[in-house]
């Protein structure tokens, strides 16, 4: 037997041990990744006049609105849908889609970065996610107007609805990305909406 035969055959039984290997532990090495699953997310934008009334958490009482403003809500539940023990998630945030926050940013002081955070139920930032159990993540924040907006929406006359701001409103309400950062300072972010082939080749474990 010549040395390339044995050299050969000795490659073909090292791939034939590896993937051995690879079929008996495989699906247990899969099974201790942790994957995060981002279910039940919504935004609601919504315009509010001045004198409107904004019922506040934690007791605080109503707040009456000085000059319009944006109201913006937003949610998501997260979901460790794989994994043996649960995790700490540090942060969770909602990002606008760029293109339109900059166009509102024109009428309303929306943050710089394009961003609100999420909090966990009440108030937490850091929460402890455990295995198949959703956890619940919010924020409600308002935008004062600019004087842009103002001196559009006084031209319009009082008491009627700023059309001009609606096609926004809508595209902030359907065009986002939830962003969470684990315990080990990854980040992973899913943009909505869930449609698979927008997530193709993003990492997805959380």
């Amino acid at each position: 037997m010549d040395t390339a035969t044995i050299v050969l055959g000795i490659g073909v039984l090292i791939s034939l041990v590896l993937g051995l290997i690879n079929f008996l532990w495989g699906p247990a090495i899969l099974a201790r990744r942790e994957k995060v699953t981002v279910v039940n997310s919504e935004v609601y934008p919504e315009f509010l006049s001045k004198g409107a009334r904004v019922d506040t958490r934690l007791g605080m009482g109503p707040l009456f609105i000085k000059n319009p403003a944006l109201s913006i809500e937003a949610s998501c539940e997260l979901v460790l849908t794989r994994g043996q023990k649960e995790i700490e998630v540090k942060e969770v945030e909602l990002k606008f889609d760029r293109v339109t926050s900059d166009k509102l940013k024109a009428y309303f002081q929306i943050p710089r970065q394009n961003r609100i955070y999420l909090l966990g139920e009440p108030t937490k930032v850091n929460v402890l996610l455990p295995v198949k159990k959703s956890v619940q993540f919010s924020a409600e924040r308002l935008f004062d107007c600019t004087e842009e907006f103002q001196t559009q929406y006084d031209k319009m006359g009082s008491g009627s609805y700023p059309e001009f701001i609606q096609p926004l409103l809508d595209k902030l309400e359907t065009k986002y990305q939830i962003c969470w950062t684990r315990y080990d300072g990854q980040r992973v972010c899913w943009k909505f909406p869930q449609k698979w082939w927008r997530n193709l080749g993003k990492r997805l474990w959380g």
